[in-house]
Order: C-alpha cells, then structure tokens, then sequence
C-alpha cells in the first residue's frame, strides 16, 4: 500500500471519530482499511473518501467504493483512489479542517452577492442571526465546486447583510473543511448541476442529517414561467430533498405543495423528509442606506405612487401591470409607476415595453441598485403596491409593503391569498385578467374611501418579525423542536 502521506492526519481523525483507533503501530490507513473490511457501508465509504480527499465525494463514487471493497477488499480498493487530487506536490491546496458535529449553512450563492431580495433576504434575515449559536458554521464551495470551505471575511459581511464594495477582491486564502456527523442545512434554492450532485450525496450517504428551507415548487407547478435551466435541474433538487429529514416551506400553500409531492415519493420506495409550513416574517424593513436615494423616492409630486417590487421575470406578471397602466393612462388617471427590481430572464419584452412608455412621457421609473432605506421609502410612499403574481412560494413584497402600512393588489390564490387573509390590507384578482387588474388599479386611485380601509387594515395587522422568524426554523431544522 503506498504512503499516506499528508492524508494521515485526516485518516487519524476519522480512526478517532469512530471510536477504532488502536495503539499499535500500523499506518492509518492500514487501520482504516481494517475497518472497512470489518465493516463497510456507504456512510463509512463517504467519509473514507471524504478524508482522502477532502472533497465530498459523489453518490458514485461512494457506492463505487463500497463495491470494490467487498469485491476486492478495502486495502487494494484504497490503493486506487485518486486522492492526491484535491493536494499539490507540497500538500493539500489550503488548510484543510476536520469538523464533527457542527451544523453546517450552505450560503454559497448569498455569501458572493449584494442582492437583498426574495431568497437572498431570507438568507440573510435567518442564517445572519444563526451565527450567534456557536455550532453554526456558514460554508461556501472551492473554485472547483468540490470542497466545502469556510467563508472569508468578506463574504462573512454579505451573509449578514453588510455593503461589500463589489470591486474589493477578497484574497484571503480558503479552508477546506470536512464534516464528520453534524446537520447540514441547505436555506438556499441549490439548483445547479454541481451542487445538486453533491447535495445529494451528503444527504444520502454521510450519515449527516440534511434539513432545508423549501421556497415552492413553480417550476413543476407552473413550469411554463420558469427559465428552461431551472426546469431541467430542480427535480435534482427534489432528489437530494427526498433524502433530508426536514422541509421548512415558507407558507402554507407552499407546504401543501412539498407534501403532495412527498406522498408521490412511495413510488420510488422513498419516505421523504418531514415537512412543517413556517411562514416568512413581514417586518419592516432595516434603514440602512447603501446607496444615495434616487429622485423618484422622494416626496416630490402630489401623483399618487404605484410601486411594483420584484424581478422582471415572467412569472411576476408585469407585463399586466403595465398593460395596466397604459390604458388608465390613457383613460386621463394621473399616477407614476415604479418597478423595483433587477431584469430576467426572458425581461426583454418588459424592458422594450417600459421604454416605449417612456418615449409618449409616461412616468415611469424602473430601479434595481436599491437599498434597504431607499426600498422602505418607496414602500410607505406608495399609494398602493402591486404584485399579481401567477405562482408564489410566499410573496415577500407583499408581506413587506402591508408591514409598511401599504395596500396590496395581489392574487386571489395560494401563499398571495393567505397572506390577504392572515394580514387584510390587500385587494385580490385573477392574476391572468387584465380587466380585473386595470379594475382594481382604478379602484384604489379614484376610491379615497377604499383605499383608506385598505390602509387601516394593513396598520393593525399583526406581523411577524425577522427575529421570530429565524428563531422557529432554527429550531426545526437544527435543534429538531
């Protein structure tokens, strides 16, 4: 058997790990591969691999290795592995650290961005106030996509919603980590092809209990207004969710959804996780400014303001909203339209029907680099909000503008609808009628009285706060109350 090498540290925290280490004098792997033969199941395979490595291992590669060692025993099946390629000639590419039983956060998409809407929000709002626990351990991946790491400094303050300069280049070198045990919490929609992969892989094979934060299911609810990347990809997600152990879904309806499809699973001979509706938080939100405050926020004409807040994709139904307002315009009501928002896919049509608008001096406005302040701002100088979305996991725009004391035009069904019904201060429609959402925009702009219960409705309602919030799914997902 050839030399361990560097592995031998790794080899001799997993020989601890479960409890075999002996005092004689034989290699660690040596020791290890004694164990396997004695014992060898998948578990064991991912974390063999994994120590080798430092890389998670796929589902492949773990069944592969529990099938060489019983056909070839454990000490040739070692031999083979590849596990100089996660190391330089010198040793591994950065300090690698053996971990058992912390609660690992997969933030890898909102540790490397400053957006601050939808998931990205609820990353920040939840996993930025789980860091106080000690057994939390906010991870990222490599370059490569196949080791977990600890976050860097910089990416630590996106995490918990701190202005990062984009243009800063974070250089800190990275630590490779390797859990032993523990929980992993994925409160991300990990969808992509790699991670999915090896999402799947923890949540099948390494023993780790995996929990998640599930948002809805649209793309196979209403596939039709999702992008064809994400269509493909999210039954992978589905698949690494069949092998957790628990779903928080961020609304009723939307766990209504998570456990029609759990009830699917016994088909494949699959029990699934278990799954609990916590719905999201409708508090204020912070004022913090990150960026100057455009004109259009400030209080500087008596029209009454509309605000649509939400990207520009498909789904969000914009395209009605501005249909909308072209023929209230027309019709002589005076009011200015603001979209707060980054552009999508398929925004195309969105973008060259807004700068047709434009040109016949419609006032019309559409912001994306918007801060927390600049966003409450727009929010309690609204008239109204709209979001008549056609499939929702919760509607968080919604939630925060009634928060603000701001009427809402949303739709008349799923987690829209029970956010109306829990809250008040919202007007329903039929997401797909254009009459009744141009009828219910003329409503609120020329019915002071309507909009004025509207208003009180949404001031009494009873909100639930970001701190309650990650407070109830911290204790779900990680501590299993």
């Amino acid at each position: 058997m050839r030399n361990d090498g560097w592995h031998a540290h790794g080899l001799r925290q997993l020989l601890d790990y479960w409890g075999l280490d002996s005092s004689d004098t034989s290699t660690p792997i040596d020791k290890v591969a004694r164990a396997l033969d004695s014992h060898v199941d998948t578990a064991r395979s991912w974390e063999v691999l994994a120590a080798l490595t430092a890389q998670v291992p796929t589902a492949a590669e773990v069944v592969g290795l529990v099938r060489e060692v019983r056909l070839n025993g454990a000490a040739v099946s070692l031999d083979r592995i590849e596990y100089d390629r996660a190391a330089t000639m010198f040793g591994p590419t950065g300090d690698v650290l053996f971990i058992r039983g912390a609660v690992m956060i997969d933030v890898h998409d909102t540790s490397q961005t400053n957006r601050t809407t939808g998931i990205q929000r609820v990353v920040r709002e939840t996993v930025g106030r789980w860091t106080s626990h000690a057994e939390v351990l906010p991870v990222a991946w490599t370059h490569d996509h196949r080791s977990l790491r600890l976050l860097t400094a910089v990416e630590l303050d996106q995490l918990r919603g701190r202005h990062v300069d984009a243009s800063i280049a974070d250089t800190e070198p990275h630590t490779i980590v390797v859990p032993l045990g523990g929980r992993f919490v994925i409160p991300e929609l990990a969808a992509e092809p790699w991670r999915v992969l090896l999402h799947r892989s923890i949540a099948e094979h390494s023993g780790i209990a995996v929990a998640a934060i599930g948002y809805d299911l649209v793309p196979v609810t209403s596939s039709e207004t999702s992008h064809a990347g994400i269509i493909a990809n999210f039954p992978r997600y589905l698949d690494t969710l069949a092998h957790a152990e628990r779903v928080a879904a961020i609304s009723r309806a939307a766990a209504i959804e998570y456990e029609g499809w759990r009830q699917m699973l016994s088909g494949s001979g699959r029990i699934g996780p278990e799954i609990v509706a916590i719905p999201l938080a409708a508090e204020m939100i912070g004022q913090t400014a990150s960026v100057t405050a455009p004109e259009i926020l400030e209080d500087s004409t008596e029209r009454a303001s509309v605000l649509v807040v939400g990207s520009h994709e498909p789904r969000k139904n914009h395209l009605a909203v501005l249909d909308a307002a072209r023929g209230l315009w027309d019709s002589g009501l005076e009011f200015e339209l603001c979209f707060i928002g980054g552009s999508s896919w398929a925004s195309g049509e969105f973008e060259q029907t807004v700068e047709d608008l434009k040109r016949l001096e419609r006032p019309i406005t559409v912001l994306s680099a918007v801060g927390d302040a600049e966003l409450s701002k727009a929010y309690e100088r609204a008239a109204f909000t709209m979001f008549p979305s056609l499939n929702e996991g919760f509607g968080l725009p919604i939630a925060e503008s009634l928060a603000h004391g701001t009427p809402v035009i949303t739709s008349n069904y799923g987690s829209m609808k029970e956010i109306a019904d829990d809250s008040g201060g919202c007007l329903l429609v039929d997401p797909r009628d254009d009459d009744q959402i141009r009828a219910a925009m003329r409503s609120l702009l020329t019915d002071g009285a309507l909009l004025a219960e509207l208003r009180r409705a949404a001031r009494t309602a009873r909100t639930k706060t970001w701190d309650e919030y990650a407070a109830e799914v911290y204790d779900y997902l990680v501590r299993g109350a």
